[in-house]
């Protein structure tokens, strides 16, 4: 039986704040159209008071919408003796988050570990470019770049000089680098690079810029009651600065590697992404996913929007959306056979969420123990029933379960969506998921996302198709360049810098000017460096050597006898001949 993913949705106000207790740092990147925020523990847009994934539109009300308000890692599991672990990223309220920055190490080293990569890397193109170019010239780096030496991958022999602290040599690696010897280790003095590790990419496109960082969830103080999965998570966060293509230069992308870091095998797993969206005013949003490519959304109810107080028409609709490239790898198990069918999977369920005091029933609100959330991340409500078709989605006796919430289209009433199900607008939460797998000890699992914010003509339920039409049409050409990104034909796939063609080599030649020569001439050497010449007269004998003779040697001739003399020089490895005439 095929196991699912998830994506569901709740109708939960922006009430989260955070304590400075946790101290994750943060980076703000805004090389493209969005400009967001990230922290060391893995938050996401979520700053404490408001959400940062804004994109550079002007608006009628002289500020920027944030979209996405906050996004955050969500895993959980099963271990050998069959207990659940989770680990859910929500707002960090009260200093309190499932995560913490930094990779799991022995106990003795974990608090130096942790603070050594409380850090986010950045490294930008025109970084990647100059170094390549730097290396090309001579081979060696005679310009060395901090961005370039201090990027965190596998055995950085420079990261002491430049963090203040060795990289780790573990074999699941670190930041991800281009390996120009095939050694293993990233050591820019041999030409190696940032860059980004694509699966479906031999030669990935180099983004404008990217940052790279790692959390687990070995964590006390933690924000839901769950127990530590011993999960560490490497993610490199990248852009596109690419005005031909206005989708790809308003998204965001987030490449994930997980790695289990427990003694144990973990089995069930599942793995999502929590997502708060906000379409200008947050109270009257509705929710949509498009199963075949991995996307949950989010859209105006109305053309009403702005400040929630005003009602104004908005000058311009936006929409926002989560989706999944690169495939999760997944195991279906096939029930009475102890066969483990291998899969790649895109997210593939949705389920709604409501607070308590909106709930149609306590079966529908939101989760608050262990079990509960990772009903909602498997696919389940609260009590474990599984997802209906029609209506909010919820039935005690389930005929017809539906994978997926909302799947139709926004503006086609005989279709399941959140008008033509009679939901009343409201804020909007997610969570996208994908598993289930299993984790030997060691191993490692990745995926991708992209966060996408744009401005969309007549996207909502009474504005016409073409706006929504166009967005499917544009999440469908994301999807295909990161599956097929060495074939498509989307503008702005900078790949890594080409080096420059090798000069054309001449061969070496000698000249004697003027000939015939009367009182003086000159010998000169072209294209490589001399070691010897002679001169001999037409009988043969040797009249005139010297060695190593400059470039252009002058010659003076006039008391020679008149007659036809021979050149002969060593030079660049060969031995050349020549004549002249004195007169």
């Amino acid at each position: 039986m095929k196991t699912f993913g998830l994506v569901f949705f709740a109708l939960w106000g922006t009430a989260a704040a955070w304590a400075q207790e946790l101290y994750p740092v943060s980076a703000t990147i805004e090389v493209n159209s969005v400009r967001a925020i990230l922290y060391s523990n893995g938050r996401l847009f979520w700053n404490g008071d408001e959400g940062l994934f804004d994109v550079t539109y002007d608006t009628i009300f002289g500020v920027e919408p944030s979209p996405i308000q906050a996004a955050g890692l969500w895993i959980g599991g099963i271990d050998e003796a069959g207990n659940l672990k989770g680990a859910y990223q929500l707002y960090d309220e009260d200093g309190k988050s499932d995560f913490q920055p930094g990779l799991i190490q022995p106990h003795y080293m974990e608090e130096r570990i942790n603070k050594d990569f409380n850090k986010i890397w950045r490294v930008s193109w025109e970084d990647i470019a100059t170094h390549q170019q730097d290396y090309w010239d001579n081979e060696k780096i005679d310009n060395p770049l901090p961005s370039i030496y201090s990027w965190p991958g596998r055995g950085n022999p420079h990261s002491e000089q430049y963090n203040g602290f060795p990289t780790p040599g573990q074999p699941q690696g670190l930041a991800p680098f281009e390996d120009q010897d095939g050694d293993g280790i990233y050591d820019p003095d041999q030409g190696d690079f940032p860059a980004p590790d694509i699966r479906s990419c031999y030669t990935p496109p180099t983004p404008d810029e990217m940052l790279w960082f790692v959390f687990n969830d070995v964590k006390d103080d933690r924000s839901t009651p769950t127990d530590v999965v011993e999960m560490e998570v490497h993610c490199l966060a990248f852009a596109y600065h690419c005005e031909d293509e206005e989708l790809l230069d308003n998204t965001l992308i987030l490449n994930y590697k997980i790695i289990n870091k427990s003694i144990e095998p973990l089995d069930s797993i599942y793995v999502g992404m929590f997502v708060d969206f906000s379409i200008g005013c947050p109270q009257d949003d509705y929710l949509g996913t498009i199963p075949e490519y991995g996307t949950v959304y989010a859209y105006n109810s109305d053309a009403k929007d702005g400040p929630c107080n005003l009602g104004l028409l908005a000058r311009h609709n936006y929409f926002a959306s989560c989706t999944m490239l690169n495939k999760m790898l997944v195991t279906d198990h096939v029930r009475n056979q102890n066969i483990d069918t291998v899969l790649f999977q895109y997210f593939e369920n949705s389920m709604p969420l409501y607070l308590d005091e909106e709930a149609s029933s306590y079966a529908q609100s939101f989760p608050l123990t262990s079990l509960e959330y990772y009903r909602y991340l498997t696919g389940s409500w609260r009590n474990g029933n599984p997802l209906s078709f029609g209506q909010d989605g919820y039935s005690i006796e389930v005929h017809s379960p539906f994978p997926f919430i909302f799947p139709g289209h926004p503006q086609r009433q005989w279709e399941w969506n959140e008008t033509s199900a009679g939901m009343p607008p409201g804020k909007r939460r997610a969570i996208t998921s994908a598993g289930h797998f299993r984790l030997p000890p060691g191993a490692v699992n990745t995926f991708s996302m992209a966060f996408t914010a744009k401005q969309c003509t007549g996207c909502y339920p009474d504005g016409g198709e073409y706006g929504f039409n166009k967005f499917f049409y544009e999440i469908d050409e994301i999807q295909h360049w990161a599956d097929q990104c060495h074939n498509s034909t989307m503008p702005c796939r900078r790949y890594y810098p080409i080096p420059p063609p090798e000069p054309e080599k001449k061969a070496p030649e000698i000249k004697v000017m003027p000939n015939p020569a009367h009182s003086q001439t000159c010998i000169f050497f072209y294209n490589a460096e001399a070691y010897w010449y002679r001169i001999y007269n037409a009988k043969g004998q040797l009249l005139y050597e010297v060695d190593h003779p400059a470039q252009a040697h002058i010659l003076s001739v006039e008391r020679w006898p008149h007659g036809l003399y021979h050149l002969q020089a060593g030079i660049g490895g060969e031995v050349l001949t020549g004549k002249f005439l004195v007169y």
